[in-house]
């Protein structure tokens, strides 16, 4: 009976001895295909993404919004210069003795080809709301420069007021003066208006990324 309960023993021994082994492996299978929780995983790494993607999509719809009102402010504010004074006062006198006067006189002698000095040129003029440069035609005419910039102000939704707070200042406005030689391509100097180009831009305008910053600026801190 003794020899019998010993063996039963280690028997039941054995039996317990592999019981822990057969359940860790039980167990790690049960965890490898467990899908519970998965729903929580992937949300929680597809959200930032969704969120990234979303609120950068509206940044860059705000900033396109922007780049077309800064496009439409050149263009009333070129239609106003072409109308308008020069900044550069003296380019009046410029046009009224030189081209005025000339009018329809040619711009090369017909037998040598030399220049006759009929059509003269000048390097561009570019005009800030500080100084015009080179000032060969006269320092900036402020008052003139303003009457460029009010209507610019107003594509922004800004008054017509220059001194007053607005997205568009005066130090984004650079308006540009050039004269060509032989605008019209005949040969002989332009006989109406002002010959010359107009260039109106906008520099300096930076954008504000309203979401995308704030972002940024998070994770930049945190991390």
């Amino acid at each position: 009976m003794m020899g019998r309960h010993r063996h039963r023993y280690r028997h039941n021994s054995r039996l317990i001895a592999r019981h822990p082994r057969v359940s860790k492996t039980l167990t790690r299978t049960k965890l490898v295909r467990d899908c519970a929780g998965g729903s929580i995983v992937e949300f929680t790494l597809v959200f930032p993404i969704f969120i990234l993607v979303a609120l950068g999509t509206v940044d860059v719809g705000l900033m396109l919004s922007e780049w077309a009102q800064a496009n439409t402010a050149t263009y009333v504010g070129a239609h106003r210069a072409i109308v308008s004074d020069p900044v550069a006062p003296n380019l009046n006198a410029f046009f009224n003795n030189t081209i005025v006067g000339g009018m329809g006189l040619p711009c090369a002698d017909p037998v040598t080809g030399d220049a006759t000095g009929n059509c003269p040129t000048f390097a561009p003029i570019v005009c800030t709301s500080t100084a015009c440069t080179p000032n060969t035609y006269g320092d900036l005419n402020l008052n003139n420069f303003d009457d460029i910039y009010k209507p610019m102000r107003q594509v922004f939704g800004c008054s017509q007021v220059p001194t007053e707070a607005c997205r568009l200042e005066r130090a984004n406005v650079t308006i540009t003066y050039q004269r060509e030689a032989n605008l019209n391509n005949l040969g002989f100097n332009e006989a109406n208006g002002f010959p010359m180009t107009v260039t109106v831009s906008i520099t300096g305008l930076t954008h504000q990324f309203y979401f995308l910053d704030g972002l940024v600026r998070f994770f930049w801190r945190r991390y």
